[in-house]
């Protein structure tokens, strides 16, 4: 059978934690294609967003990136930025509510400075 091609994954409002996402490592390892990836109100806190970042290789086509509501601190916004630099496509990026202080705000904006197509940040 052909593998799975997804373009929208929703993990939203669960528990997942690092442990729940490296769970998804399969799935978001083997998308290539994906377009869309909501995980806001997960606890996913600095050790998860280093999980997301090695799962997300290949973010070339991301064009939106939900984690709001989440635990990230600046560490876990670091660990975001180096997602959101390999995603020129990126139209949709919402944080907010994620413990992100200035060092890591200024990560963010580094990495969406160039070469995105922003519509929606939060």
């Amino acid at each position: 059978t052909p593998p799975l091609r997804l373009r929208r994954l929703n993990l939203s409002d669960n528990a997942l934690g690092e442990k729940g996402l490296r769970a998804a490592a399969r799935v978001l390892t083997e998308q290539p294609a994906l377009e869309s990836l909501s995980i806001q109100n997960v606890g996913c806190s600095i050790q998860a967003c280093k999980a997301v970042e090695e799962l997300l290789t290949k973010s070339q086509d991301l064009r939106q990136l939900h984690l709001f509501n989440n635990m990230s601190d600046n560490q876990g916004a670091e660990h975001i930025a180096r997602i959101l630099a390999r995603a020129p496509c990126m139209e949709d990026f919402r944080m907010a509510s994620s413990r992100v202080g200035p060092s890591g705000g200024s990560a963010l904006a580094r990495a969406l400075s160039t070469g995105h197509h922003l519509v929606r940040l939060d």
